[in-house]
């Protein structure tokens, strides 16, 4: 979605799931280990520089691998680098690479490979809708406008295994950022080769992370990762193979799930309540957050105080409760769980008197600045349409908060 076009009001709710995971007998170390999982969405796009949906992202993040990954409590853990170091003044960052990590295509990973693919995703052909998060790495600002071209990106290869990085500004979470698969590595000769193909199947992705896509067209809702003989930290990859299935209907997966089609299932609030005592049943948080965006060419949403009214109206924690499942009521847009500064939680930090205004329940002042705004709009009513993924969780929200 166009940043530009669109602005986020208050967060609705802090996306849990509650699931059932097969929990099989112990087997020996020569069975092979195969997994039958379940995603709510298809995937959209394999190109790094494309992705915009968790569904594209998690498949990326397990077939194609950059510096750093996520660890515990969100801190960064060196995956292609060996050794990171940091200038004085915090502007230059200089990454040197492991040797011998391979694509799929048998060419070797270097640092051309994070050039290449910086500058691709930054330039406004193809117009990454994720471009805009290279900002304070030099001259990416003036790239993404037009101003300069994609070669004067500040960053380069000082060698085919050291990746250096000039900032504009110090940026504190820079290897958080490293993490984020827009970051990631990628092949030219297969970029190049496929042209707007790349990352539209399959067949048309070349990897260098634990595993191996196969059998995504591009428009199916199902598809194979194999594990990657050729990663270079194979030994440390347990599972054969992982099936994934897309399947919108918690009712669906959850029959299949009995089925024994599925080794795990996302359930209806209902199903949810109904099942919490067994011993299959999981919460699980997907640190992520659920939030209305507004069409600021409209001009009845141009008025903050129509935003924060309808903000306001909502009852983040009775719309979390009505949905079951382990949802929670969410303060801001970050999701509980993302990070931690020190041993607090960066949500909590981030809480301010403003933000909790217009991220709570306040029936009264809410209907105040929905009237004023509507007899400055003279209008005695509002209407308007939202548009939701086709997840059913997402549009049960709407009757929700109707």
């Amino acid at each position: 979605m166009n940043k530009g076009k669109t602005l986020m009001t208050g967060a609705v709710i802090f996306m849990c799931g509650s699931m059932l995971a097969a929990c099989g007998k112990s087997q020996g170390a020569s069975v092979k280990q195969n997994l039958n999982w379940m995603t709510s969405a298809k995937i959209i796009t394999m190109d790094p520089s494309k992705a915009t949906d968790t569904t594209s992202f998690q498949q990326i993040e397990n077939t194609t691998e950059g510096l750093y990954q996520l660890g515990k409590d969100s801190k960064p853990v060196k995956v292609l680098v060996k050794k990171t170091t940091v200038s004085k003044d915090g502007l230059t960052w200089t990454f040197d690479l492991k040797k011998g990590t391979k694509w799929s295509n048998g060419e070797t990973v270097t640092a051309k490979d994070f050039v290449y693919s910086w500058k691709r995703t930054v330039n406004p052909t193809p117009a990454s809708q994720s471009s805009y998060i290279f900002s304070w790495i030099k001259n990416a600002d003036q790239i993404v406008a037009g101003k300069k071209k994609a070669d004067t990106l500040g960053v380069k290869a000082a060698g085919k295994y050291k990746l250096q990085v000039s900032l504009e500004h110090k940026i504190p979470y820079f290897k958080l950022l490293m993490a984020f698969s827009v970051f990631f590595p990628e092949n030219q000769t297969a970029v190049e080769k496929y042209g707007s193909k790349y990352g539209t199947s399959s067949k048309t992705t070349v990897y260098n992370g634990p595993f191996l896509q196969k059998g995504w067209t591009g428009s199916n809702l199902s598809w194979t990762m194999f594990k990657n003989k050729n990663y270079w930290n194979a030994k440390a990859v347990k599972l054969q193979s992982i099936h994934f299935a897309v399947e919108k209907s918690p009712s669906t997966a959850y029959y299949l799930y009995q089925d024994g089609k599925l080794d795990t299932a996302s359930l209806s609030s209902q199903a949810s309540k109904n099942l919490q005592k067994s011993p299959d049943y999981v919460v699980r948080k997907t640190n992520g957050t659920t939030y209305f965006q507004f069409n600021l060419k409209m001009k009845k949403f141009q008025s903050t105080k129509m935003r924060q009214a309808i903000s306001m109206a909502l009852d983040r924690n009775a719309l979390a409760k009505t949905l079951g499942g382990g949802y929670t009521g969410s303060k801001n847009f970050t999701a509980a769980g993302m990070t931690k500064v020190g041993d607090k939680d960066f949500t909590d930090l981030s809480q301010t008197k403003e933000s909790l205004l217009v991220t709570g329940h306040h029936k009264q002042l809410a209907q105040s600045y929905f009237k004023e705004r509507l007899k400055e709009l003279g209008l005695k009513k509002l209407s308007f349409t939202v548009i939701t993924a086709h997840v059913q969780v997402h549009r049960r929200i709407l009757p929700e908060c109707s």
